[in-house]
């Protein structure tokens, strides 16, 4: 396998876990199974070059023993847009117990051919609302988002939330923000 300073994702097919298999480096493809980071994949690592962390974060590992959701989103989408009030309320819930939330731009996400004016604009945009709208959680471009979304974990369309236990496992496709009560509970007093 080729090393290299790019985005990706490694999943396992196996029951190993990214704490019991650490692999150095960024990969220079996106390794995924078949089943497109379904429920039931482990994520070895995750590697966004652009995340925008509070925390400084950046790679899967820095966010190792936490329950993570990756929510990915863009501003053109009103649905996705609807979920920050709630995603606010989960973060500020559930924040101190060990859950992250990355959000995922994906402001590109179906495009062939991406007009970079557009591209620049559009990243702007999506600055503006995490920041008029008080999100604090960790964010990461198009560039790192859009390879994960679709070469990963196979998202066509938006809102997409993937949320993964403290093992790397992504654990559910999470269609409704109201789920994260349902399931946060008992992922975060799972111990790694």
């Amino acid at each position: 396998m080729k090393l290299s300073n790019q985005v990706g994702v490694q999943h396992v097919k196996s029951s190993e876990s990214f704490a019991s298999s650490e692999i150095e480096g960024e990969f220079n493809e996106i390794q995924s199974p078949s089943n497109h980071g379904l429920p039931g994949c482990f994520i070895t690592k995750l590697f966004c070059r652009d995340a925008i962390a509070a925390s400084g974060a950046s790679c899967f590992s820095e966010f190792r023993g936490r329950v993570m959701l990756l929510d990915f989103w863009a501003s053109w989408c009103s649905p996705c847009l609807a979920d920050i009030p709630q995603l606010k309320d989960a973060y500020q819930k559930y924040h101190a117990s060990g859950f992250e939330i990355i959000g995922m731009d994906s402001e590109t996400l179906g495009q062939k051919e991406i007009d970079p004016e557009f591209a620049k604009e559009a990243q702007i945009k999506a600055r503006e609302i995490v920041s008029t709208r008080g999100v604090s959680w960790t964010q990461s471009t198009a560039d790192s988002s859009l390879p994960i979304a679709v070469g990963s974990f196979g998202i066509e369309n938006l809102p997409a939330k993937v949320l993964i236990d403290r093992s790397g496992k992504v654990v559910a496709r999470i269609k409704n923000v109201s789920e994260l009560d349902e399931l946060l509970p008992g992922l975060l007093s799972a111990q790694p």
